[in-house]
């Protein structure tokens, strides 16, 4: 009996490993997106310290260049939110098209595996029809040979 042979699983592993790189792709994705969500809150908590420090610390100095600080800090902090967003909302739209990757190649593998199950039941009917056909030859010679008599000369010595 011959051992069934798939002639695509390599093309089925390259399949799974760019599924896994695709996945893994996705993931970096939103530890990116993650870390600039992370950077936001950093600078909106150190605006709150700043304007908490000159407010409550600070309070007898007010000083328009103390004003003018502040308001540099505060626009430069809501640019740098700003541009994060957009980072973001690219890194979004990045994994958004890796997840519609990530759908055809799980479509792709799943018509691999029923190929393969296809090819693997027709192997299975084809194994089988070679069976029953040697079962049916080894028992039509063992019917010929209960009806010929046979022996050669062993049964002529015998006198049978």
């Amino acid at each position: 009996m011959r051992a069934f042979r798939y002639r695509l699983a390599s093309y089925q592993r390259i399949k799974r490993h760019k599924i896994e790189e695709t996945e893994r792709e996705i993931a970096r994705l939103e530890g990116e997106v993650q870390k600039r969500f992370r950077q936001i809150e950093e600078g909106r908590r150190r605006l709150a310290e700043y304007q908490r420090f000159f407010m409550e610390e600070v309070p007898e100095i007010h000083s328009p260049e103390i004003e003018a600080t502040e308001a540099a800090f505060r626009g430069y902090t809501f640019l740098e939110e700003a541009r994060r967003f957009r980072e973001i909302e690219d890194l979004r739209r990045k994994q958004e098209k890796k997840r519609k990757e990530l759908v055809t190649l799980y479509q792709e593998e799943k018509m691999l595996e029923r190929l393969k199950d296809r090819q693997y039941e027709a192997w299975q009917k084809e194994e089988q029809r070679q069976d029953i056909y040697l079962l049916d030859e080894m028992g039509g010679q063992a019917h010929l040979r209960k009806q010929k008599p046979s022996g050669g000369a062993m049964l002529v010595i015998l006198g049978l």
